[in-house]
């Protein structure tokens, strides 16, 4: 796997993409008061090489393996987020190519330069990109997904409202970041949060997690609370959603079987959470991610 290339003043090369410019195939396309808003799958043949964006931009990541220099990603994106990326960005961000083929699905959202004026006037920007696969930043990502095939005022304004709430999401998730650094997390709870997603499908509990990063589990729900700013109940929720976005962006498996992967008793059950989570179905969500 290639890493990320170093985004220094130095290093910069490459092309210059133009506002709404992206590596990738264009599959549908809406402007939306400044915002302009597109449904891309990743582009077996292309090259992706060093560039540089000339405007502000959202990727919601849908399915696919995704390399980025974003502040906080993973390694390898393999998961639902959004990424944010200020003007100017330089980077070689990409889908990797796995088993000789590049496969992945996003959603892009471009913000001309007069729309980020008028975002300056009032939000405190975020100066650096930063990465989100926090539950209200994939909420805001699945929703955006579905308006976007609508073609109604209420559609027009519920893009709008939720590309702003993207740039409330992204400078929270800076901020977060940046109060993590100040107050370090104890190596201990990067154990607990992979212990719960690696058994997110057949459910654990706090004694066994705590059991297994030796400490106390009234300690080990206080602290985890504390840093990731949810119960680790809330946090198995969160990965077991996750998971069913993937599936249902990625494959065509059936609806019962991506609740059963997904740690589901069934797939009604599937659906009373997804809904509560993303005020949609997996069935209507998948048609419009694999439209």
């Amino acid at each position: 796997m290639d890493e990320p290339a170093d985004d220094s003043a130095e290093s910069r090369s490459g092309p210059v993409l133009a506002h709404a410019q992206f590596f990738g195939d264009r599959q549908s396309q809406r402007r939306v008061a400044g915002f302009t808003i597109a449904s891309m799958r990743a582009d077996p043949t292309l090259q992706v090489e060093r560039h540089t964006h000339e405007t502000a931009h959202f990727i919601v990541l849908l399915s696919g393996q995704y390399v980025t220099s974003a502040r906080g990603a993973d390694a390898v994106c393999v998961r639902p987020a959004v990424i944010y990326n200020p003007p100017g960005t330089t980077h070689r961000d990409r889908f990797r190519r796995v088993g000789g083929r590049v496969d992945g699905r996003f959603i892009s959202v471009a913000v001309d330069s007069a729309r980020m004026s008028d975002i300056a006037g009032s939000f405190p920007l975020v100066d650096e990109s930063t990465y989100s696969h926090e539950r209200r930043a994939v909420q805001l990502g699945a929703r955006l997904t579905c308006e976007m095939h609508g073609r109604n005022d209420s559609s027009s304004l519920a893009i709008e409202a939720i590309c702003l709430e993207l740039f409330a999401s992204a400078i929270a998730e800076a901020r977060a970041e940046r109060t993590a650094e100040r107050t370090a997390a104890p190596g201990w709870l990067r154990v607990a949060s992979d212990l719960i997603q690696d058994h997110c499908v057949e459910g654990t509990c706090v004694a066994d997690i705590a059991r297994a990063c030796d400490v106390h589990p009234v300690y080990f729900s206080r602290a985890f609370r504390k840093f990731f700013g949810c119960s680790p109940g809330d946090y198995l929720r969160r990965c077991r959603l996750e998971r069913a976005v993937n599936l249902l962006a990625s494959t065509a498996m059936p609806l019962s079987m991506v609740a059963l992967q997904c740690g589901y008793s069934d797939q009604s059950h599937l659906n009373a959470a997804f809904r509560r989570a993303y005020d949609t179905t997996p069935a209507k969500y998948r048609r419009i991610a694999r439209s």
